[in-house]
């Protein structure tokens, strides 16, 4: 359970950085954009890392993709 849970907040932080990351590359602010493109390689990777033996982690990554974006585009 704690690695559901933790897999779930990973991809609602990916979610919402890569939000924000097309927010900043449509208003031009490059610092902005590359900070949060390094977020999202790390937060990826980490992910990745955390549901590739565990298919079933798919479920809570998927749900914490949708919760991410919604916060962020609310």
């Amino acid at each position: 359970m704690t690695s559901a849970i933790i897999v779930f907040a990973i991809m609602t932080a990916l979610d919402f950085v890569w939000a924000r990351y097309t927010a900043a590359v449509t208003d031009k602010r490059r610092l902005a954009a590359a900070l949060y493109s390094g977020a999202i390689v790390g937060l990826g990777g980490f992910s990745t890392i955390s549901y590739v033996d565990n298919h079933w982690m798919l479920i809570p990554a998927v749900a914490g993709a949708l919760f991410g974006t919604y916060l962020a585009v609310r």
